[in-house]
């Protein structure tokens, strides 16, 4: 009689397959040689079987956990989620699983997901750059030295974790640029100023071009709750009076993401001021609503796929603790001006 599918292992699909364990292994996890007739025997075999392979077992019989758990915080159309569905799909393949908990601006969740990942103990960590995150890897930090730990959008070059850097400051300053050669003489900054990753770029670009810098107005508090961001949508819906408003008033503005720059656009159309007539316009980020609007908007595309892969393969080095490197490893990823209608 068959076994029940449940308590099928890797060694009855490899005694079915005719093949050594090692070899399913291999099939599995996506790694090593396998010729392409016996890894067709093998999948024929899995699928017959109806096989899944069971990481709790995996961690009884090594003593290594396969998880990899994501900590983020997610805001409606978060790019985070596009970039951790490129990491998982990297992790699969080589036989981790990732797992995601989402932390808010408040301690009492935090210390929550904290005790959480202390008794779950995952192979390794991923974290999203946010003001949230940095005060969970306060109320973390002592257990973040006892495992890989990988942060996307890395911002301090002194950390000692590894993590992924995205040159906004070039992407910004190639938008710029830009809108000088179109012939804009007074550009403006639309965000957040507190975030030097895009600021810094910003300040630096007009000041090449020999331009004062003009900070634009923005809220990014929620007025429901002081410890959560605003709807960024909304802030640049609001701040359009402001743009019409400031003196000397601009002709162009880089936005801090394409959120605020199309909050902007639907608040200057209210207005009666129109985009690009009225008023040149970058954003960034280059979500999909960004092709979509009218006009289609010019942005900064940030490598969403390439980060969640670059963050993986570092994740995956460190696993191998013959292959980490002993310092921190940082990789460093462009980001590309996308023109559009709006500038």
């Amino acid at each position: 009689m068959n076994k029940q599918v449940d308590h099928l292992t890797i060694h009855d699909i490899a005694q079915r397959a005719k093949v050594s364990a090692r070899t399913v292994s291999r099939v599995l996890n996506g790694n090593g040689y396998v010729s392409k007739t016996v890894r067709e025997r093998v999948l024929q075999e899995i699928r017959q079987a109806r096989y899944r392979p069971s990481h709790a077992a995996r961690w009884l019989r090594t003593g290594r956990s396969q998880e990899v758990c994501a900590v983020i915080k997610v805001r409606p159309g978060d790019m985070a989620m596009e970039e951790l569905a490129a990491a998982e799909k990297e992790l699969r393949q080589a036989g981790y699983w990732l797992s995601t908990l989402q932390v808010d601006g408040h301690d009492a969740a935090m210390v929550s997901v904290a005790a959480d990942l202390a008794t779950r103990r995952p192979a390794a960590l991923i974290t999203v750059y946010s003001r949230n995150i940095l005060r969970f890897q306060q109320i973390f930090g002592c257990h973040l030295r006892e495992q890989p730990h990988v942060m996307i959008d890395l911002r301090d070059p002194r950390s000692p974790l590894d993590g992924v850097v995205i040159d906004r400051h070039s992407g910004i300053r190639d938008a710029i640029h830009y809108l000088r050669d179109r012939g804009c003489r007074r550009i403006a900054y639309l965000g957040l100023p507190s975030d030097p990753s895009r600021v810094d770029g910003y300040r630096s670009a007009v000041a090449e071009l020999g331009q004062k810098p003009i900070m634009l107005p923005f809220r990014d508090i929620s007025p429901a709750d002081p410890d959560l961001p605003a709807n960024r949508f909304e802030s640049g819906r609001q701040a359009a009076a402001a743009v019409l408003a400031a003196n000397p008033r601009p002709d162009a503005i880089q936005a801090f993401s394409d959120e605020v720059a199309l909050g902007l656009i639907a608040g200057l159309h209210a207005l009666g001021r129109r985009v690009p007539r009225d008023l040149r316009l970058v954003g960034f980020d280059n979500r999909q609503a960004a092709a979509w609007c009218t006009p289609a908007l010019t942005t900064v595309a940030q490598p969403v796929r390439e980060i969640g892969v670059a963050a993986a393969r570092i994740l995956l080095q460190r696993l191998e603790p013959e292959k980490a490197p002993a310092r921190p490893r940082h990789v460093t990823l462009p980001t590309r001006l996308v023109v559009r209608e709006s500038a």
